[in-house]
């Protein structure tokens, strides 16, 4: 929000470094461990600062390897859960655990407590889901990428191939509208100075969901007072900036931006295809650790008689409560959505971005020759809009 495109390109560098590293198996104890739209909105920024840095050939670097890593993600997310898997089954296979996991049984066929879990992923369905864990932004972006700084005609397959991708996840009216302009021009219906009479607009609005925890305490059947519980993630929507921005030439409304993907639903993607190993490793650990307090609690009674066993499993339960957290961690300043429009060039080349049913401006934007997009970014309505000019005309 500041501009410093150099600083941006700095950190999403080191920030790739440590993707790269994670992917090599590298430990990383209990620092976070990003996730595959992580990797793909890293790669998606990386494009865009380059392309405001006036640098579209790096920009193509790093599209390309946007393309690359969204079709590895498939792989990625298999490795993870697999690991999730191993972890899991050396666990139950552990000979120290065997006692242990005698209640693991009772306590997933509780009615009680599958109603808690079961809640818990309903939760999750109403954010919906991408297929396939893809970025349709990032298509989105490399596709208009390739239209816009087209150098020979595999650029224009690709710009098809993308924003078809983009409009077949979104059903956005402005993928769909520049996924014709790009089978058009790779099939030489037209060229490429058509796309002059168009500015693109996309706006990034908002910000992307956070995560916080919830408890859930599960039943056991022992008689002494002994905690069960895990900690969950569970994902809290934020705000828009605005619902749209109206687009105008100063005297004439030109179109107004609509909803072209949303993050919240790219990172709930994601989120709810690993929960169903997340909380069987919860609930498995959860079971181990309350055992251990079930033995202790009969080792007290047999020494010392109930009123010790007693204080043991509250002694017990009070640690267990207090040491089993959620992982809340997350790229929190990632955009709620992304909108988007595609309007005729205005014949004053000035371009006025408002907020809706405002008559003051947000920006006033001089166009420059040549296919333009404009690049508006909002977190929120009491921020001031960061609003860049992307074309091939513009150095």
């Amino acid at each position: 929000m500041d501009a410093n495109f150099e600083q941006f390109l700095n950190d999403l560098t080191f920030a790739e470094a440590g993707l790269e590293e994670q992917d090599n198996e590298t430990n990383w104890g209990n620092h976070y461990l990003g996730r595959n739209y992580d990797g793909l909105m890293v790669q998606t920024y990386r494009g865009l600062a380059y392309l405001f840095l006036g640098k579209p050939d790096y920009a193509r670097v790093a599209f390309n390897r946007l393309e690359l890593r969204q079709g590895e993600i498939s792989r990625r997310n298999r490795r993870s859960i697999e690991k999730t898997q191993k972890e899991i089954i050396a666990e139950r296979n552990n000979p120290q655990n065997r006692d242990s996991l005698i209640y693991l049984d009772k306590v997933s066929e509780d009615s009680n407590n599958r109603a808690k879990i079961d809640g818990y992923q309903h939760f999750l369905d109403q954010w919906g889901a991408y297929a396939d864990y893809e970025s349709p932004i990032g298509r989105f972006l490399s596709g208009l990428f390739r239209l816009f700084y087209m150098e020979d005609p595999n650029d224009a397959e690709k710009a098809v191939f993308q924003l078809k991708r983009a409009y077949g996840m979104t059903e956005s009216e402005v993928a769909r509208q520049l996924y014709d302009l790009a089978e058009m021009l790779a099939s030489g219906k037209i060229g490429k100075e058509w796309l002059e009479n168009y500015v693109v607009v996309l706006f990034e609005n908002g910000m992307g969901p956070v995560k916080e925890e919830n408890r859930y305490e599960l039943f056991i059947p022992f008689y002494d007072p002994v905690y069960v519980g895990i900690a969950l993630p569970v994902l809290v929507e934020q705000e828009a900036a605005y619902p749209h921005l109206t687009l105008s030439d100063g005297n004439q409304r030109l179109g107004q931006t609509s909803l072209l993907c949303s993050i919240d639903r790219l990172i709930a993607s994601e989120f709810r295809k690993e929960q169903p190993w997340i909380i069987a490793k919860e609930i498995t650990m959860a079971i181990i650790k309350t055992a251990l307090q079930i033995t202790a609690t009969e080792v007290a009674r047999r020494k010392s008689g109930d009123l010790a066993a007693f204080l043991v499993g509250i002694s017990g339960s009070t640690i267990s409560y207090y040491t089993t957290k959620a992982d809340v961690l997350g790229w929190n300043l990632l955009p709620k959505e992304y909108q988007a429009a595609l309007i005729p060039r205005p014949h004053s080349d000035i371009l006025v971005i408002s907020p809706p049913n405002s008559s003051i401006s947000l920006a006033e934007v001089a166009l420059p020759p040549g296919p333009t997009l404009i690049y508006v970014k909002m977190p929120s309505a009491a921020l001031p809009a960061l609003v860049k000019v992307i074309g091939p005309a513009v150095k």
